[in-house]
C-alpha cells in the first residue's frame, strides 16, 4: 500500500501567487497532474472549492463518498484526503488557494466565517447552491483571465471572499454568539490536538495546555461542536487512524504506537468502538475489488 501523497501548491511562472482556477473537464482531458494520481486519495496543502456545473459525479473526501450534481459545491480543507472518481465525467471549475493567499486578500472581518466553512469538524462538505454556482463559476473564470496580475489578485480575492461568505451563510451555521472567544478557544484546541494527539488523549491535559478549566473546554466544545471535549478528541483520533491505515503499509502494531496507544489490544478496541470495524477490516474495506 502506497502512502497518500502530500500535494503542494505550485505557483506557475508569470501566474498569480497562491490561487488557481482550473476547468475540470480540461484538467482531466488535457492536463493530468504528474506528481500524483487524482483518482487515488491525496492530501493537498491548500484549500479547494469544487463547483459542478453539469452532470453528476462521485467524489470522496476523508473516506466519505459524495454524490454531486449540477449546482453543487464541495469544499475541501487543507490536509483532508480526497479522490476523484475515474468513472465520473467532471464538468465545472476547481478553485484552489493557499492559506497565505486567503489571509492576504480576504478581509480579517470575513476570516471567522470562512474558517467555519473550512473546518470539516464544524461544517458539511457538500452544498446545494445552484444560484451561487451559476453566478460564480463564470465570474471566477473570467476574472482569472485578467492580464494585470496586481489587479487580478485583488479582484479574485474579493470574489472569493464574497462567494465563501455567501456559501457559509447558506449553511445556516453561525459563529458561536454566547461568547466571542469560544470559536478562538476551539480552534486553538484543535491546533494543539493536531500536534499532540499522539502524546495524550486526555481532555484535561489539553485544557491545561490552553490555560482553560476542563469545564470551560467542555462548554466550548459543546457550544461549537455539540459534543464534549473527549468526544471530539475521540473523533479526531479515529479519523487520523483511518488516514494512517489508508496512507501507509504499516502494520496494526506499528500504527498502534505511531498514534500514541500503549498496546495493540487497546488500539483495536478503541477503533472498533468508534467505527464498528477492526483496523484490518477497515483497511480491507477500502481496497479496490479485484475483478
Amino acid at each position: 500500500m502506497n502512502p497518500i501523497p502530500q500535494v503542494e501548491f505550485r505557483n506557475r511562472p508569470s501566474e498569480l501567487q497562491g490561487i488557481e482556477v482550473l476547468d475540470l473537464h480540461q484538467l482531466f482531458e488535457r492536463n493530468m497532474p504528474t506528481d500524483h494520481d487524482p483518482y487515488q486519495h491525496h492530501r493537498p496543502n491548500f484549500f479547494i472549492v469544487l463547483l459542478i456545473t453539469d452532470g453528476q459525479v462521485l467524489h470522496t473526501v476523508d473516506f466519505k463518498q459524495h454524490q454531486l450534481r449540477a449546482g453543487d459545491c464541495l469544499v475541501i480543507s487543507k490536509g483532508q484526503s480526497h479522490a476523484f472518481d475515474p468513472s465520473s465525467s467532471y464538468h465545472g471549475i476547481m478553485t484552489i488557494f493557499t492559506e497565505s493567499y486567503l489571509l492576504k486578500y480576504c478581509p480579517p472581518s470575513a476570516i471567522d466565517r470562512i474558517t467555519i466553512l473550512y473546518n470539516y469538524f464544524l461544517s458539511p462538505a457538500r452544498y446545494k447552491v445552484p444560484d451561487l454556482v451559476d453566478k460564480f463559476s463564470s465570474e471566477f473564470v473570467n476574472e482569472y483571465k485578467v492580464q494585470d496580475l496586481a489587479v487580478r489578485n485583488h479582484i479574485l480575492g474579493g470574489l472569493l471572499t464574497m462567494f465563501l461568505i455567501k456559501l457559509q451563510a447558506s449553511s445556516k451555521i453561525e459563529p458561536p454568539t454566547a461568547n466571542g472567544q469560544y470559536l478562538k478557544h476551539f480552534m486553538a484546541f484543535k491546533r494543539l490536538l493536531e500536534r499532540h494527539y499522539t502524546a495524550t488523549r486526555d481532555a484535561k491535559a489539553f485544557a491545561e495546555m490552553l490555560g482553560l478549566s476542563y469545564r470551560l473546554l467542555n462548554k466550548v466544545c459543546k457550544e461549537v461542536q455539540q459534543k464534549t471535549a473527549k468526544a471530539f478528541i475521540d473523533d479526531f483520533v479515529t479519523l487520523e487512524i483511518k488516514r494512517q491505515l489508508v496512507s501507509t503499509s504499516l502494520s496494526t502494531k506499528q500504527i498502534t504506537y505511531a498514534c500514541g496507544f500503549d498496546e495493540p489490544a487497546n488500539f483495536v478496541k478503541f477503533f472498533k468502538k468508534h467505527t464498528g470495524l477492526t483496523p484490518t477490516a477497515f483497511r480491507v474495506s477500502l481496497q479496490p475489488v479485484q475483478l
